[in-house]
């Protein structure tokens, strides 16, 4: 058995508790205004005495000393008392992990990767299969992507096996704002990759969503640094009235699209104008189509006045811009196709 005792100083081990006892140094323990714990250890448990004060040393209680000076003096000083750390499912080891995440409904997946690093990597593969998401396989050359898949290619892009495939083709005919928000977020969280060179195609017939949430996404991939985007949308919908506006925007963002392909009335609606001309006006573009947009030949020729493209190499218009326009916007050394 041995004492320990706790002063407003450190704590203390009574060095032979056995040793005949010394009233002096006991009452110095239990001294008036001394804020002062005694815990007895024995070989069974620790017990901690609630009233010090309560206790009377008897013939084999302390062992002798003087008065000390000051508490040092008197005790043995010991380190102080750690706690030490509780148990953590994270130390088990990680074949015992997989089984136990086996055993967690679908439901519940998301939400573990979502917990820590560890639980992303051993959770994720088992999320994968359940949605039926296939994980392409590092630098592929295409992937192809469907509304179903769009909560998890979020996840894919934060485990340690994502990897930018070179095509990106995203077949959103059923899709929905939450869809394209999904995507929105992942083509936001590309820009810390260097030198991005993935071409981007985005289809959505026949999807249901707002052009707002589309203007969004088509900026977050121009944001993202890739060279190549291909949009179609609805040619017949409920969307907005076309716009040229007076004062066209200057760019927002940096733009590296070198070919651009529209194939919808949503690039010249509202939500759509800062996207289109920022990129119009100040993208390094080598190829230009832009169809089923329902513009008229006013608005075509509007349009090619305000527009210059030094390295246009390739350009592909709607049949109702006027062929006179366009001779006079192409120019000598340029090929272009109206349809």
């Amino acid at each position: 058995m041995s004492v320990l005792v706790h002063t407003e100083v450190a704590v203390h081990k009574i060095a032979d508790p056995a040793s005949p006892q010394m009233q002096e140094g006991w009452e110095f323990i239990q001294s008036p205004g001394r804020k002062t714990s005694v815990f007895v250890h024995t070989g069974a448990a620790v017990h901690k005495i609630a009233d010090p004060a309560s206790l009377k040393c008897k013939g084999d209680g302390i062992r002798p000393i003087s008065r000390p000076q000051n508490v040092s003096e008197g005790f043995t000083p010991l380190k102080q008392l750690r706690t030490a750390s509780p148990p953590s499912i994270l130390q088990l080891p990680n074949e015992l992990l997989h089984e136990i995440i086996s055993y967690v409904p679908m439901e519940g997946l998301k939400v573990i990767t979502q917990t820590s690093s560890l639980f992303k990597e051993i959770a994720a593969p088992r999320y994968f299969v359940e949605v039926d998401f296939e994980v392409p396989q590092p630098c592929a050359f295409w992937v192809a992507v469907y509304p179903k898949d769009c909560e998890a290619l979020l996840l894919w892009r934060r485990t340690q096996a994502f990897s930018l495939p070179e095509n990106l083709y995203f077949h959103m005919m059923s899709a929905t704002d939450r869809d394209l928000l999904a995507l929105d977020i992942f083509f936001r969280s590309l820009p810390q990759f260097e030198e991005i060179s993935t071409s981007v195609n985005l289809s959505c017939v026949g999807a249901s969503f707002s052009s707002s949430v589309v203007a969004s996404l088509l900026q977050s991939i121009k944001g993202a640094g890739c060279p190549e985007l291909t949009y179609t949308g609805n040619s017949l919908s409920q969307l907005s009235r076309i716009s040229i506006p007076r004062n066209l925007p200057h760019a927002d963002i940096p733009s590296w699209i070198q070919s651009l392909t529209v194939r919808s009335k949503i690039i010249f609606t509202a939500p759509m104008i800062p996207f289109t001309f920022a990129t119009l006006l100040h993208s390094p573009l080598t190829e230009l189509i832009l169809t089923d947009t329902h513009m008229s030949r006013s608005q075509w020729t509007r349009l090619l006045r305000e527009l210059h493209f030094p390295q246009l190499r390739t350009l592909e218009i709607d049949r109702q811009c006027p062929v006179n326009t366009l001779v006079t916007h192409v120019g000598n050394g340029r090929k272009a196709r109206p349809i």
